[in-house]
């Protein structure tokens, strides 16, 4: 008695409903790896304007901590530097320094460029230090 083997070949009836999966998986998959990419890109530009910001920052920090300095010469510090290196990576950009008589504050805000248009990604970058007090030098006699 003989048996018949069955072939390892799919049937017709299975090649027809295969037929153009791969198109409706490119369909599906195409957009999301495209919306991987961009948040990736998103991220790193977020990364690079909070970068922006705390230089920014940490230049009006230097300037309105010297001892005859003010909080202006600290905003004017800090408008140069974003102006300089902020292109459009941060945009809407604030600048606030508040000196006290031993503490200068400095915040800077400003929102990143969007390239995945869900949401807005906010920096804000706060510094304190120290007010500079030059003591006069005392020679021991």
């Amino acid at each position: 008695m003989l048996t018949q083997t069955q072939s390892s070949r799919p049937s017709r009836g299975s090649e027809a409903r295969d037929r153009g999966s791969a198109s409706v998986e490119a369909v599906i998959a195409t957009p999301m790896l495209l919306l991987l990419v961009l948040a990736i890109i998103q991220a790193g530009l977020l990364v690079h304007a909070h970068h922006i910001a705390q230089a920014a920052a940490h230049t009006a920090l230097d300037a309105a901590r010297a001892e005859l300095a003010d909080g202006g010469t600290g905003t004017t510090a800090a408008e140069a530097s974003l102006q300089r290196n902020a292109s459009r990576a941060l945009e809407d950009t604030g600048v606030s320094v508040w000196r006290g008589p031993e503490t200068v504050t400095v915040t800077i805000t400003g929102q990143t460029v969007r390239i995945v248009p869900l949401f807005d990604l906010p920096v804000e970058v706060t510094v304190t230090g120290a007010v500079e007090h030059i003591e006069p030098f005392e020679q021991d006699q």
